[in-house]
């Protein structure tokens, strides 16, 4: 009796195992379309009133960020505030100006079902017309950002621009009477991404990385001419 089970046994595991096999395949392959195949939903996509009142004459990022949380909380965001990054493209090319707008990016992981789902959010705070700008969206999880963490940042924006002028930046203002703007970029990198432009019938561009923990500067690229 042992003998002919082991024997039906050894006819019928390799079957379970290769319908097992197919199976988790299938299951797999099911929720590979279902990711790849599924578009970004928009969420929320709305102008809405924010308090600026509060913020300093030279507001920080920091400042900007819990007025963002707020925003967050009120447009139904459920899950953590975790900023990947913060830009902005057109400030006035002077020395040290207000952070008077901004842009801040968010982004979390959830499940959405049995799908692994990633809730997105760009948030562009204005304070000249105290208002938010709010695009909340989700889609399918293919890869989660990396937090900025603003507790890591050692080096701040105001100090960041006043290195990145020294290191070329002012040489680029004088020689276009500072008729240029100033564009910047952070990320999980922990690096501000700061360049000068000038916009005329060609682009010259200049741009320096600041070391955002260190204060370390170098010119990145410049100038840059393009018809």
């Amino acid at each position: 009796m042992r003998g002919f089970l082991q024997s039906r046994l050894g006819v019928f595991l390799p079957m379970m195992v290769s319908l097992v096999c197919v199976a988790l395949c299938c299951t797999i392959w099911l929720i590979y379309a279902v990711i790849t195949d599924e578009e970004y939903t928009t969420l929320v996509n709305t102008e809405v009133l924010i308090d600026t009142s509060a913020l300093p004459e030279k507001p920080t990022v920091s400042d900007w960020y819990a007025i963002a949380g707020q925003v967050l909380e009120n447009n139904d965001w459920d899950l953590s505030a975790n900023l990947t990054s913060v830009f902005y493209g057109d400030l006035p090319c002077q020395s040290g100006p207000a952070l008077n707008v901004l842009a801040m990016s968010f982004a979390d992981s959830y499940l959405n079902g049995p799908i692994p789902s990633v809730k997105h959010a760009e948030i562009i705070l204005n304070r000249a017309n105290s208002t938010a700008s709010v695009h909340i969206y989700c889609s399918p999880m293919r890869k989660l950002r990396p937090s900025l963490r603003l507790s890591e940042v050692e080096v701040g924006f105001y100090e960041a621009l006043e290195i990145a002028d020294r290191q070329g930046g002012q040489e680029f203002r004088d020689r276009v009477s500072d008729a240029c703007n100033i564009g910047f970029f952070i990320d999980s990198d922990y690096v501000w991404k700061i360049d000068y432009q000038k916009q005329a019938q060609y682009r010259e561009r200049w741009e320096i990385w600041v070391d955002a923990r260190t204060g370390e500067a170098k010119q990145h690229q410049g100038p840059v001419l393009n018809e």
